[in-house]
């Protein structure tokens, strides 16, 4: 299944050199999750999920590393078996065993997708950051949903590849504009100028070594409807977002924990979508768009939820008056200049210091809302959907949140999980408690007790 149209060879934007150095500090990995209500057709799943290879061409590539990599389009891809079938009785395990096996992207593709199958179906869908951020990943489902849904329809179907569509910063920066763009870096420089890593989550042990990067665990906690909706009312009874709440929450816990020097300025890096920028909030291909501001927040050890979150809430507003995360990535894109080898030596750098000294600023990601209109696979319903980022190597650590059908489900990914496991349980326990406290349900409290742990 040739496409005549599709090149052999792809460039390479500063976002994909970029989400291939960060395997320094993660594994890497994106992996969808949706779990229907019945069974899926595997050979049209399969079909599918090919076609989106020719859809979105450089899925089916792998990253050839030289001094300005490049993606090579690989020759086999109608010989390679891109959707597994796995039956077993215990889909949880099975999911995991999946998790555990990484795409390899100097091999590729792209793109590997897993029917979990018991008496109804979970698809896996795994890619790596080297292609796409979760909004990314976000988009490919919207497209891998589509080509399912038309198949049925027409199986001799066949899409247009996404050739000369956009999947670098340039699509964002023709919305803003030079002036504004400028503005933004500027601001950037100034917040991160001599602002180190004087801080880290409070792990009980850092990665040393392929054990402990095998040793994982995932640890969940979920919001019930009931309980966002308090949240959602709470941050709007005080000017402050959704998001306000939850980092407000991540940071008393922390401090609860005793991971914070009281009345000292703690940066905390929290993650932004730049297809905010993009009309439709879509890119011009599956890409990489994920960038990031720091606000500086401060502990006070008598502070009450609602003091600290005035705090956390002017801290971000501030930052939001130039165009947040924009001048980061700006930065991203110059050092791409330089070749792959420049991403590695800082990659390296920024990491070593932290694992000598387990010091590593923390990380705060709201994918948002993983809708049901975006995951349409056609009459079979679904029961519950779930977008898991990559685990982190301690002594880096992410707190990644996800609303599905109202539910907000708060996880953490994580390695040396034998030895961090009882704090990671621990510190979501408070993260929960203080939003239950402060945000209470009026009509009853629900069940946050959820675990998904191994």
């Amino acid at each position: 299944m040739k496409h005549k149209n599709i090149p052999g060879r792809f460039h390479t934007s500063a976002g994909d050199q970029f989400g291939y150095s960060l395997r320094y500090g993660s594994d890497n990995q994106i992996h969808w999750i949706i779990s229907f209500e019945g069974l899926i057709d595997e050979k049209r799943m399969g079909r599918a999920v090919r076609l989106s290879m020719d859809a979105e061409p450089v899925l089916g590539c792998r990253f050839v590393m030289v001094k300005r990599p490049y993606y090579e389009r690989r020759a086999d891809l109608d010989r390679l078996e891109l959707c597994t079938v796995l039956e077993t009785d215990n889909t949880g395990g099975k999911i995991r065993e999946v998790m555990d096996h990484p795409i390899i992207p100097r091999e590729g593709p792209f793109v590997r997708a897993f029917i979990i199958r018991s008496s109804s179906d979970t698809l896996v869908v795994k890619t790596d950051h080297t292609v796409a951020d979760a909004g990314g990943a976000t988009e490919y489902m919207m497209l891998l949903s589509s080509i399912y849904r038309r198949l049925e329809d027409d199986p001799d179907y066949v899409p247009e590849p996404n050739i000369r569509g956009d999947r670098s910063l340039r699509q964002v920066l023709k919305q803003i504009g030079l002036i504004a763009s400028l503005g933004s870096l500027s601001a950037t420089v100034k917040r991160h100028r001599n602002r180190p890593d004087d801080w880290s989550f409070p792990w009980a042990k850092e990665l040393s070594g392929k054990a402990d990067a095998a040793d994982r665990a995932r640890s969940v906690r979920t919001l019930e409807p009931e309980q966002f909706e308090a949240v959602r009312s709470y941050g709007k009874s005080h000017s402050a977002t959704i998001n306000d709440v939850i980092v407000t929450a991540f940071f008393r816990a922390v401090a609860g924990l005793g991971g914070l020097k009281d009345d000292t300025p703690h940066d905390v890096h929290i993650t932004l979508d730049l297809r905010r920028f993009l009309p439709g909030g879509r890119g011009g291909g599956v890409c990489n768009l994920t960038s990031f501001m720091t606000p500086a927040l401060y502990p006070h050890a008598d502070s009450t939820f609602e003091q600290s979150l005035a705090q956390v809430r002017d801290s971000i507003n501030r930052i939001k008056d130039v165009n947040p995360g924009l001048g980061e990535w700006l930065f991203i894109d110059y050092v791409s200049i330089f070749g792959l080898r420049t991403y590695f030596s800082l990659a390296k750098k920024t990491l070593s210091r932290p694992l000598n000294s387990m010091r590593i600023t923390p990380w705060v990601s709201n994918i948002g809302v993983l809708s049901r209109e975006n995951l349409n696979f056609g009459d079979i319903g679904i029961s519950d959907v779930d977008l898991s980022g990559p685990f982190m190597y301690p002594p880096g650590f992410m707190f990644v949140v996800g609303t599905f059908d109202g539910t907000m489900r708060l996880y953490i990914n994580y390695c040396a999980a034998t030895a961090n496991r009882q704090v990671a349980e621990q510190f979501l326990d408070m993260l929960v408690k203080e939003i239950e406290e402060a945000c209470p349900v009026t009509n009853g409290s629900p069940d946050n007790n959820l675990e998904f742990s191994s």
